[in-house]
């Protein structure tokens, strides 16, 4: 594939060869493809620019996500990210946080989508402390973008009021950003020593029945003697241990931000609190930005999967690994089967699974 990508450049291929890779009509994988787009492209004519375009948009949803992910190629998420700026498809805006997942995502691309209207881009890139830290040009390039909201820029009025971006980040923008809440590869050593197993089980022994008296200890971080900062940049400015114990001794609404926590400890200490309700369990259930470590957590608990809602919802969460989602298939109605037949977010695999379930209970 790099020798012909290496002919692509050097005018050597034919252009009705490229035009069938610009097409999908030549005989190579779609990552494969994906990986060549940006140089057929670069040396093809407007058809077949044209049809790059259109055929980009054609790729499976997983293919291209998994591709803009994992690729190294610098020139190829600039490439797509111009696409999906052009675009205005109906995936653009996870392509354009499956970008942002990249760690070979550099300050350059960041600054560019900075600039973006995206609400859930600039959501994405204000909730992310050390990108703003080691990238100043993208807090800057976001204080002029025109498409935020009141609430947005409240809080990047915030960041400058109470200094937040002074202080060097405590960690690389590499460990600190990379991978949306709900990927495996975050790097949990990112985190400090302090986020291995361990320190999870040291904590979940305080809210155990050993431990009773936990929830009425005092916390080491006094909230009510910082009433200024709302609960956000309370929680942004706590180390592991801070959020872990607000984890598992805090409210509902500092439960709901950790649970999206980067760091999948802290994440996991939410689920390991003993004030989570099942109403939080089946919100939780239902998020896409979140750990899948923390999806499986919810899955595995006997109480939540008495709940159908809670079944339902992890069912039809593409983020929840498909070895689980395939073993709650059967407990589903066969409206709901129907409904995740034609649910298009959902893999193939996992709609034909459910179709399959359909066509064996109309047998009986």
């Amino acid at each position: 594939m790099l020798d012909l990508k290496k002919k692509i450049l050097d005018g050597s291929v034919p252009a009705d060869v490229l035009s069938a890779i610009a097409t999908l009509t030549f005989p190579l994988p779609p990552d494969q493809v994906l990986a060549l787009f940006p140089v057929v492209y670069l040396k093809g004519d407007p058809g077949i620019q044209e049809a790059v375009f259109r055929s980009f948009f054609e790729i499976s949803q997983d293919t291209v996500s998994d591709f803009l992910i994992h690729t190294n190629d610098i020139d190829s998420l600039s490439f797509y990210l111009d696409v999906l700026r052009k675009g205005g498809q109906e995936n653009t805006e996870k392509y354009y946080l499956d970008i942002l997942r990249n760690p070979a995502c550099t300050g350059e691309i960041l600054e560019k989508m900075a600039k973006l209207s995206s609400n859930l881009v600039v959501d994405y890139l204000l909730n992310n402390h050390a990108i703003l830290q080691s990238y100043p040009n993208v807090f800057e390039t976001l204080k002029g973008n025109e498409a935020l909201s009141q609430a947005q820029s409240r809080r990047l009025q915030e960041y400058l009021k109470y200094g937040l971006l002074d202080e060097k980040p405590d960690r690389t923008a590499d460990e600190q950003f990379r991978g949306e809440p709900g990927d495996e590869s975050v790097s949990d050593e990112s985190a400090t020593e302090e986020t291995s197993d361990d320190v999870l089980a040291a904590y979940s022994e305080l809210v155990s029945e050993e431990s009773p008296d936990i929830l009425s200890a005092p916390s080491e971080i006094e909230i009510e003697d910082d009433m200024d900062l709302n609960t956000y940049q309370k929680l942004l400015k706590m180390n592991v241990s801070e959020k872990i114990q607000r984890a598992l001794k805090g409210n509902k609404e500092e439960r709901a931000i950790l649970i999206r926590d980067s760091n999948r400890i802290v994440a996991l200490a939410v689920m390991q609190s003993p004030k989570l309700t099942e109403s939080e369990a089946e919100t939780i259930a239902s998020l896409r930005n979140v750990h899948r470590d923390v999806l499986r957590k919810v899955a595995t608990n006997r109480t939540y999967l008495k709940k159908y809602k809670i079944v339902l919802s992890l069912v039809k969460n593409p983020k929840v690994p498909q070895d689980i989602t395939l073993g709650l298939l059967h407990r589903l109605t066969d409206r709901d089967l129907q409904l995740i037949n034609r649910d298009r977010s959902l893999s193939e695999f996992v709609r034909r699974a459910a179709q399959r379930i359909l066509r064996g209970r109309k047998k009986y």
